[in-house]
């Protein structure tokens, strides 16, 4: 495995939990994202069509950070499969998979809510048009939402995340111990999908979860860009 490789991924396994960091802050700040979700779709209709273009880009910025799971999940395979375990495949693969869930769940703020939030928000819309936009938004919020962004990606995260800590436990780019943060964090992530005890359990669980996930990763892109490497495998 070439220096460059290695340094490269540990480039993305910064700038994943950064961008995820900056851009959701944001929206937290302007948008009130989370929160914002347990109003009636109206009220987050009328805030997204307020929002405009501005908030429409912190979601696109929140959705290029997904984008950028893809490149890393793989290049990570990369970097473990020299000495990796049989199933690091399969771990690569749910990573994949929670990469594609999130960007799918996140791009509905850039492709489809915005036009929805434009139809309910206009002058001349009548009752039925503003009742159909309604019941659209509700469609997507349960299916890309709810299943698609807080269960499915969630699980292939917490798979990868735990996976990917095991095999990290045995490689020698990186320290045991910051394996053993990303089998805590996935395992977190994985309880999280249960939702035991109600939302507050889930939400601080997933709250939790993330918040380890983004750790583990700095920490791993930092050791990937302090490591030196086999001169002779180089």
């Amino acid at each position: 495995m070439t220096r460059g490789v290695r340094r490269v991924t540990g480039l993305l396994a910064l700038a994943v939990p950064g961008g995820f960091f900056v851009f959701f802050s944001l929206l937290s700040r302007t948008f009130d994202y989370p929160a914002i979700m347990d109003e009636p779709a109206a009220t987050v209709l009328v805030r997204v069509a307020e929002g405009g273009n501005g908030l429409v880009a912190l979601w696109g910025g929140a959705t290029a950070a997904a984008l950028l799971l893809v490149p890393l999940v793989t290049l990570l395979h990369r970097v473990l499969s020299p000495d990796g375990p049989a199933w690091l495949t399969f771990a690569t693969t749910a990573g994949v998979l929670a990469a594609v869930f999130t960007i799918v769940d996140l791009g509905q703020w850039v492709f489809v809510v915005p036009g929805l939030a434009e139809a309910w928000a206009a002058a001349d819309a009548s009752a039925p048009t503003r009742a159909a936009v309604i019941v659209t938004f509700d469609a997507f919020h349960a299916w890309v939402g709810m299943l698609i962004g807080l269960v499915l990606a969630t699980l292939f995260s917490g798979i990868w995340t735990v996976l990917t800590g095991l095999a990290m436990r045995s490689a020698r780019p990186f320290r045991p111990w910051v394996g053993n943060i990303g089998v805590g964090a996935g395992a977190v992530l994985l309880a999280s999908v249960l939702q035991p005890g109600g939302f507050r359990v889930w939400a601080l669980l997933n709250t939790v979860g993330f918040g380890l996930w983004s750790v583990w990763l700095v920490l791993a892109g930092i050791q990937l860009w302090r490591y030196e490497g086999d001169p002779d495998l180089d």
